[in-house]
């Protein structure tokens, strides 16, 4: 992970991707988006509480479709879409490129 400081703005950003045929190689970044992930789903459907509380921070990914990560990272590109169809369900996090402005 490395951070990026906008303006007054601070962000993180991951050195590598991670989720489903990602680079997973970095724990650090694995283990962020574990936590960003595990903090999500708590509205009341025990169906979408239940994919981000089986996420565990432990800074590994498998990368292969029955993993916790992936799957919460899929449902989260799901949710996503419905109001951003441009989102790509790749069941991945890609490292951001470009300007940040």
């Amino acid at each position: 992970m490395r951070p990026v400081i906008i303006g007054d703005k601070f962000y993180w950003n991951l050195s590598q991707s991670v989720g489903k045929n990602a680079s997973n190689s970095n724990p650090e970044d694995i283990s962020f988006v574990q936590w960003v992930l595990s903090q999500l789903g708590h509205d009341g459907d025990p169906a979408t509480d239940a994919i981000y509380r089986a996420v565990r921070i432990n800074g590994f990914c498998s990368g292969r479709d029955d993993d916790p990560l992936v799957i919460a990272i899929i449902d989260q590109q799901l949710k996503q879409q419905l109001t951003h169809p441009h989102i790509l369900v790749d069941g991945h996090v890609s490292v951001a490129e470009g300007h940040f402005d």
